[in-house]
């Protein structure tokens, strides 16, 4: 009789597991992800930084409902606007903070496109060149006001999914222009 209890109650323990299982979706099919992959966050994260300091720089550039592509220091920074993504001609500007901090503003702040802005920054000169090819743990942060109270930290209030291409760039997409700073998660 034991056996018999045994097998019932496992057989009870498959059929609670496949029914729990079954209650993951609702009424109308499962669950849809999120906006972004890693969506909001709070915690302080340490900003990536470069082998040396940099000078700020900056460049401006106007770019159309066609779209386009801004460069900054060549092709430390490369940011791809789509066609579609601007209602009208806009002036687009990119700054680098000084210092190592691997940080940027956009502008005007508070850009909002219609289609998903491509951002790739270099990662040659940074301290995790050469971990390239490795799996790093960096995310995109969008941060308000950049400043925290801990040197080379960020409070980010919101974080992007970054992909790390074979020739070492970091690559997130965005809807909308402000700072943005690559961070170890």
């Amino acid at each position: 009789m034991t056996r018999r209890r045994l097998l019932t109650a496992s057989a009870l323990t498959v059929a609670l597991v496949v029914l729990a299982s079954a209650c993951t979706t609702d009424a109308l099919g499962p669950l849809a992800p999120s906006a972004d992959l890693l969506g909001d966050a709070t915690d302080l994260l340490r900003i990536l930084q470069r082998q040396g300091p940099v000078e700020e720089a900056l460049v401006t550039q106007i770019v159309g409902p066609e779209g386009g592509t801004i460069a900054l220091g060549g092709d430390e920074l490369v940011v791809r606007i789509p066609s579609g993504a601007l209602p009208s001609a806009t002036e687009i500007t990119l700054v680098r903070a000084a210092g190592t901090d691997v940080k940027y503003h956009f502008s005007p702040h508070g850009l909002q496109f219609s289609k998903p802005v491509k951002v790739e920054i270099d990662l040659h000169g940074t301290v995790v060149e050469e971990l390239l090819g490795t799996t790093l743990g960096l995310v995109a942060v969008y941060f308000d006001n950049g400043d925290s109270s801990e040197p080379h930290t960020v409070v980010a209030s919101e974080l992007f999914d970054v992909t790390v291409t074979l020739d070492g760039r970091a690559v997130f997409n965005t809807t909308h222009f402000s700072g943005y700073c690559l961070a170890m998660d």
